[in-house]
């Protein structure tokens, strides 16, 4: 069975600047990538092509079927939320639903998870802001199809 492969995208807001974020040291990326990188994911992190293609897509990380792209700054929150991509992926989340509500679905997962696991990984207050932020959109924009989700009582 082909697997339906979806694309995400940590959007950037351009009317926000990056100043003011933390952004995560060289091991610390490593570790949270490791699980999936043993999973087969292929991480590109930094570099002329990956800030590139970044830039045009209008993100600062991307998950692209089985490769997750990172600007070289990057924040906790972005790297938890395209390794959760890779595993929505990987085990086919929401795939039965139509390309829109699937996108919605799996981008209010994301937000959940990291919200979730916001000490388990000391997501700093400004990517939690931000991150709830996102997810109150996604579930608006899901309201919008009609569609129930549940509901966890983190914010």
């Amino acid at each position: 069975m082909i697997q339906y492969i979806q694309t995400m995208l940590r959007k950037v807001d351009r009317s926000r600047s990056r100043e003011g974020y933390s952004f995560i040291s060289d091991k610390r990326f490593d570790a949270i990538t490791v699980p999936v990188r043993k999973k087969g994911a292929i991480i590109i992190r930094g570099g002329e092509d990956a800030e590139k293609h970044l830039d045009s897509v209008g993100a600062n990380a991307a998950c692209l079927g089985d490769v997750l792209i990172f600007r070289q700054n990057v924040t906790i929150s972005e790297v938890l939320e395209e390794t959760r991509h890779f595993e929505q992926n990987l085990t086919g989340l929401n795939s039965n639903k139509p390309h829109r509500i699937r996108e919605l679905l799996n981008e209010i997962d994301a937000k959940e998870f990291i919200l979730q696991n916001a000490k388990k990984y000391s997501v700093p207050q400004k990517e939690l802001d931000e991150t709830k932020e996102q997810l109150k959109f996604y579930r608006t924009q899901l309201s919008y199809y009609g569609e129930a989700k549940h509901v966890y009582s983190i914010i």
